[in-house]
């Protein structure tokens, strides 16, 4: 998930804020506690990724990036999980650009 700068500088946040090294297992984490540190550092650097729930009864779940929202047919999940996923790699490709 994480590549490129936003990896490099994610693990330094780790390190600094966290006081955890990433070397010491941070793939091994759960996928949901991975998710919420990303969430974490994102905040941080005022990259600010919100799930939300809309209307729609099939693919409820969208997700919007500092008031951005990314809606659409390839923007909608059926969970909340799956749209936090899909943000944190958009918010991630937005931070290494």
């Amino acid at each position: 998930m994480l590549s490129g700068k936003a990896k490099t500088d994610f693990e330094q946040w780790l390190k600094d804020e966290i006081i955890f090294h990433p070397e010491g297992g941070f793939d091994k984490l759960a996928d949901k506690f991975q998710d919420t540190l990303i969430i974490e550092w994102l905040d941080s650097i005022n990259i600010f990724l919100i799930p939300w729930k809309g209307i729609c009864s099939i693919y409820p779940w969208q997700y919007k990036i500092n008031e951005n929202i990314y809606c659409g047919i390839p923007n909608r999940f059926e969970t909340r999980q799956q749209a936090l996923e899909k943000g944190i790699s958009r918010a991630i490709e937005i931070y290494n650009m």
